[in-house]
């Protein structure tokens, strides 16, 4: 049996078992509070003493073969998770990520008229990026029994199965099997359109569908789909941005998860369309643009300055209100060697840009532009023009040593060994730091070398 089936199976058996077997059926909810939690993928919020909502549905059945437990918990804020077993005090715990009971989770349940308690233990697993809620406390108050929590338990089943069949259809997308991952999400969007017909929530296997028909060559297929997300009517406008939002992040969700070239080609196909077509409105702009920003900061730390310039380009393009986006676009030309390009770009921002971001911020821009032009003069031999570009730069920076630095270095390499001597010197009055004055004093030295070695060389020179 493959996975997804037997994820599947778990609920349809528990159905299938309970046609011969007595039954009571309850509804809980309450909260859980977080105990000790570890994993890679823990928030800043994941701490102990943190409360989330949580609801429970307890299926219990008695038979020849004895007691049997099934049902399942979820909340706004967490996983949707599924327990079984033949007692309260000893319940087995899967995730639709982690469907294999052998991973060790573990659920603890003692009932009353009233409510239950109980105590969930995720057992971390090895290399996972999730985050384990080690030990937490349930306290629940009992909200429905009979045929309303029969509602409740069929509603967190098909939500528990939908997450799972989205699952697999992302695994098969990343493993480049655009069909297969059809069919998977398909399932997955069925069951949420049965369970909550237009919530948000069915933006993710739609979006991913459109982007299996594009990995699978049927590109015109694909934009109908997103489309329709953009045109259902919601009543109210919170509905719709939570709708257009959903779709922005799945689509940023599934560029960084598919690593294939295939994969990440057909989502940003999207995402571009998307961008031009509703990246005007709410819930579009904000999302996608700081998506496209981290695309283009990922391309620039991969070495790739054109492809990061496209990005940073596009993310300010739908928000300008970021000029994070402008200082992307202005690394990546000095990356790319070209930083008298990278100014014309800042100079057509200016205004914008200082009044996002501050003049400070803006002069520190133009400083790095000095230092790499003054760089490409200095290669170039024209040392005058490297000398007045770094002038520049401390202008614009006046308190960076490093920019100080430089400068006395260009200045030593014109032999004006004074004037650089006095720049290190006032520099170093201003130190607050050992470092900072190491680096100064240390500089000093070097210049102070290179002096003497200069005039050794001319007094050897005179005498002949």
């Amino acid at each position: 049996m493959n996975r997804v089936a037997a994820i599947i199976a778990l609920p349809l058996l528990a159905m299938s078992l309970a046609s011969c077997t007595s039954t009571t059926m309850s509804l809980y909810s309450g909260e859980m509070e977080l105990i000790s939690v570890s994993g890679s993928g823990c928030l800043e919020e994941d701490m102990a003493g943190r409360r989330v909502l949580l609801d429970l549905s307890l299926e219990q059945g008695i038979s020849s073969n004895g007691q049997r437990i099934d049902g399942y918990f979820s909340g706004p804020d967490i996983q949707s998770g599924h327990f079984f077993g033949t007692e309260l005090g000893r319940l087995q715990v899967v995730y639709p990520d982690e469907p294999n009971p052998a991973q060790g989770h573990t659920l603890v349940l003692a009932t009353a008229p009233e409510g239950a308690n109980g105590e969930l233990h995720e057992k971390p697993q090895t290399d996972s990026t999730n985050c384990y809620f080690e030990k937490a406390a349930l306290n629940l108050k009992l909200v429905a029994t009979g045929s309303e929590a029969k509602s409740g338990y069929d509603r967190q089943s098909k939500l528990f199965s939908a997450e799972a069949y989205f699952l697999s259809g992302q695994s098969f997308l990343k493993d480049n099997k655009p069909n297969e991952a059809i069919r998977e999400l398909a399932k997955s969007l069925k069951l949420r359109n049965k369970v909550n017909p237009g919530d948000p929530d069915t933006a993710y296997p739609t979006v991913s569908i459109a982007i299996a028909h594009i990995m699978a060559g049927r590109e015109a297929e694909a934009p109908a789909l997103v489309r329709e997300l953009f045109g259902e009517e919601k009543e109210t406008e919170d509905a719709g941005i939570k709708q257009r939002m959903a779709v922005s992040v799945s689509l940023c969700n599934d560029e960084q998860y598919l690593e294939s070239d295939a994969g990440q080609k057909a989502s940003i196909q999207l995402m571009d369309m998307v961008a031009r077509e509703f990246g005007s409105l709410d819930g579009v702009a904000v999302p996608l643009a700081a998506c496209y920003f981290e695309m283009g900061k990922e391309r620039k730390e991969q070495d790739d300055p054109d492809s990061a310039i496209e990005f940073f380009q596009k993310a300010f393009k739908l928000n300008p209100d970021n000029p994070e986006s402008v200082t992307g676009v202005v690394m990546s030309y000095i990356d790319k060697q070209d930083p008298a390009e990278g100014r014309r770009y800042l100079k057509d921002r200016e205004q914008i840009f200082i009044k996002r971001a501050g003049k400070e911020h803006y002069n520190s821009l133009l400083s790095y532009l000095d230092v790499a032009e003054a760089q490409e003069a200095e290669n170039s031999g024209d040392l005058p023009r490297a000398e007045e570009l770094s002038r520049e730069a401390v202008k614009a920076g006046p308190n960076d040593r490093t920019l100080i630095i430089n400068l006395s270095r260009v200045l030593g390499r014109e032999a004006k060994f004074a004037e650089a001597r006095r720049l290190l010197e006032d520099g170093g009055k201003w130190c607050g730091d050992e470092t900072c004055r190491r680096e100064y004093s240390d500089e000093l030295a070097r210049q102070g070398l290179i002096e003497r070695m200069v005039k050794r060389i001319e007094a050897v020179s005179g005498m002949h």
